[in-house]
């Protein structure tokens, strides 16, 4: 069963049990002890420490910064990985979208131009062969003039198939696949991103300083704590009140967020 207690008395109790660490206590006192459990406050990531603005002592509130490691390499990760993210997307953009109007324009510029050689050369092959029946012109005049209706024949028939795979865009497995590349690269960019804000500590309560265990320059390696908090509500005042004496605690009330008293068989 615990009790609280209002500041004025927590007070004067603390008075009472510091005068008792010096001389035995009168029976009216009561024995405890005052304890604090503090917040200890690293980063996941080794660095040498770049910037510390608290002082042992110092009050500080949620948010406030604590320390800063050097992040020069986390920096660099982060600006890399943003540049190939962009990439990325513009080019799965362009997959998606298919060519560009001036490509796809130059494209049917060439396809009328092969129409138009066909068109020719099927005129050609018409006219060579009512010269060759009249026996007019030879064997290989005729033929030639065939080849060259049949090449530019497939030539059109290639530009045709480019064109509408420049208007549809690319495949579906393509942008498939490139969007997969976006994504991982998007997931390298948080985690680099996450690297780089682990260099700096913000305070994650409001309490006090407690001690500073590393000054600017040193190495602070993985995991090690850069500075000790003590929040109001860690600091916790314990005693041991006789069962004959209990009934005088019965109604106080605690107003201030520390928490007091443990009471029990002295």
């Amino acid at each position: 069963m615990r009790r609280s207690i209002g500041l004025p008395t927590f007070l004067a109790w603390l008075l009472v049990l510091m005068h008792g660490g010096c001389s035995r206590p009168p029976s009216s006192q009561i024995q405890g002890y005052i304890e604090g459990e503090f917040v200890y406050v690293g980063a996941p990531l080794a660095g040498t420490l770049e910037q510390r603005p608290i002082e042992r002592g110092q009050l500080v509130k949620v948010g406030d910064l604590l320390f800063t490691l050097e992040s020069k390499s986390e920096q660099a990760a982060v600006g890399e990985t943003a540049k190939r993210v962009t990439q990325m997307q513009s080019r799965l953009d362009n997959l998606r979208k298919g060519g560009r109007p001036s490509e796809i324009a130059s494209l049917e510029g060439r396809l009328k131009q092969a129409q138009a050689n066909v068109d020719f050369w099927a005129a050609e092959l018409t006219r060579k062969e009512r010269l060759f029946a009249d026996k007019t012109v030879s064997t290989a005049e005729l033929d030639q003039a065939k080849s060259q209706r049949d090449g530019y024949r497939a030539q059109m028939d290639s530009l045709a198939a480019d064109l509408d795979t420049m208007r549809l865009g690319a495949r579906e497995d393509e942008i498939r696949g490139a969007e997969a590349e976006v994504e991982s690269a998007k997931a390298t960019l948080a985690k680099a991103q996450w690297a780089l804000d682990q260099k700096t500590q913000k305070s994650p309560v409001t309490g006090v300083v407690q001690d500073t265990i590393y000054r600017v320059g040193e190495f602070v390696p993985m995991g090690n704590p850069v500075a000790s908090l003590l929040p109001p509500e860690n600091i916790k005042v314990r005693f041991f009140v006789p069962e004959p004496r209990l009934s005088e605690f019965g109604s106080w009330k605690f107003s201030v967020g520390i928490f007091i008293g443990e009471r029990g068989r002295g």
